[in-house]
C-alpha cells in the first residue's frame, strides 16, 4: 500500500514539475508581449519555470530520503 502512494507522489511530482515549467515559459512569452522585451521573457521565464520544478524535486527527495530513514529506524529498532 505504501509504494502505491509513493508511486502517486512521484507522479504527481512530474505534473508539478510540468506545470512550473510551463508556467515559466507562459509568464514569460505575456512579459515579451506586454513589453516587446523578446526573446528575455521567455528565457529568464523558462529559467525560474525549471528552478521551480527542481525545488519540487529537492523537496520529494527529501521527503523521501527522511521517510526511507524512519523506516530504517524502526526495523532496526525490532532487532
Amino acid at each position: 500500500m505504501k509504494s502505491n502512494l509513493q508511486d502517486f507522489g512521484l507522479s504527481i511530482l512530474g505534473i508539478e514539475m510540468g506545470i512550473s515549467i510551463a508556467a515559466g515559459f507562459l509568464i514569460g512569452y505575456w512579459v515579451d508581449g506586454r513589453w516587446h522585451t523578446e526573446p528575455w521573457g521567455i528565457i529568464v521565464g523558462f529559467i525560474f519555470g525549471v528552478g521551480g520544478a527542481g525545488r519540487s524535486l529537492w523537496k520529494a527527495v527529501k521527503r523521501i530520503e527522511k521517510q526511507e530513514q524512519a523506516t530504517k529506524d524502526k526495523s532496526g529498532d525490532e532487532e
